[in-house]
């Protein structure tokens, strides 16, 4: 084990712990990482992480996206390459509910894009996603987001 590059983060203690390996060597403590691509303490910041990676995939396919091609199969294309990314973890993000608006207005966003419709022409969201459902219902269809209510502190 190559202790400089091992890490380690501990949960549900009040005291300090330090890890040593058995030549001696202390451990650093840390307080997140990313393991698989994902943050593992902060769903906020791995849905920001998420939704960046997103933007870049759909923004690398602007010229598809431009082009005058079908719109099943842009569809098909943007559920594959963009949407993917952008849930790529989702089942262990647990969601309140400004994390799930956030990720459908961005949802909602990527999707005028892929279909070449400005916030100008002023299309509704249920025209824009014809037959797709929003992100989070989908994704609460499917069960992979984990719930949770979020109660305002005092």
């Amino acid at each position: 084990m190559n202790a400089s590059k091992t890490k380690f983060m501990s949960f549900n203690h009040n005291q300090q712990i330090s890890i040593q390996t058995n030549n001696g060597t202390k451990l650093e403590e840390v307080s997140d990482f990313k393991y698989l691509g994902a943050w593992m303490a902060s769903t906020e910041k791995d849905v920001k992480t998420r939704k960046a990676a997103a933007w870049r995939a759909c923004n690398s396919l602007n010229k598809i996206w431009r082009s005058t091609l079908p719109k099943k199969f842009k569809s098909r294309l943007f559920a594959a390459t963009v949407e993917s990314v952008l849930t790529y973890g989702c089942e262990a993000w647990i969601m309140s509910p400004r994390l799930c608006k956030e990720l459908d207005g961005c949802y909602t966003r990527m999707l005028r894009t892929v279909y070449n419709i400005n916030w100008k022409q002023h299309i509704t969201n249920k025209e824009l996603y014809g037959d797709l459902p929003k992100l989070s219902e989908d994704q609460r269809e499917k069960d992979t987001f984990r719930w949770t209510r979020v109660q305002k502190q005092k």
